[in-house]
């Protein structure tokens, strides 16, 4: 892969932003495919690999700005109003996540979890070689609509719709909570 600088793995995780504003410059799409073949050695279940692709480079993002806006938006509740964000420029690529969708629980959340895995992987991967990464997952990508228009079949979940590109801007870090606040140690019989 192009670009790739050493850093452990804690400092990438503890490094990697989420990215809303990219420069105009175009990402390969064979960087892409390496990074996904990557993102593949996320544990799953089985080995079922439930995951698929499919990625919108070019002039083939109006094919996904268009499913976009076929989805009717709601007057009132979740997804009514659009975020209050600047508007920002182009996404160089764009990739929608899809899985499997099994009727079965325990292999549905194995698949779903997998998947989450295997998402965080690839913004993991773009990061350390300078791409940043949206992880967008709002109510349209729920839409029959919108999935109907990329080509997403019924037996299909879309989980993630991933802006990539090059950071134009790169926020300063939240900061976390101490684990503290949010572990329990349990380390005798005794209560």
């Amino acid at each position: 892969m192009e670009n790739i600088v050493a850093h452990s793995v804690a400092e990438v995780i503890k490094e990697r932003r989420t990215i809303r504003s990219f420069k105009e410059e175009p990402v390969s799409k064979e960087l892409i495919s390496e990074l996904l073949e990557v993102s593949t050695w996320a544990p799953n279940h089985k080995l079922r690999e439930p995951w698929r692709f499919i990625a919108f480079f070019d002039e083939g993002r109006e094919v996904l700005k268009e499913a976009i806006q076929s989805v009717p938006k709601p007057e009132s509740g979740p997804g009514a109003h659009p975020h209050k964000h600047k508007k920002r420029g182009p996404v160089p690529c764009q990739i929608v996540v899809v899985m499997e969708d099994r009727d079965q629980v325990k292999e549905y959340e194995e698949d779903y979890a997998a998947t989450c895995a295997l998402i965080q992987n690839f913004q993991l991967a773009a990061w350390e070689v300078g791409l940043g990464v949206t992880w967008v997952s709002a109510p349209f990508i729920r839409a029959n609509e919108f999935k109907e228009k990329i080509g997403v079949k019924a037996n299909e979940k879309v989980v993630a719709l991933l802006n990539v590109g090059y950071p134009e801007i790169v926020p300063q870090t939240a900061g976390r909570q101490s684990i503290e606040h949010k572990l329990t140690i349990i380390d005798s019989m005794s209560k």
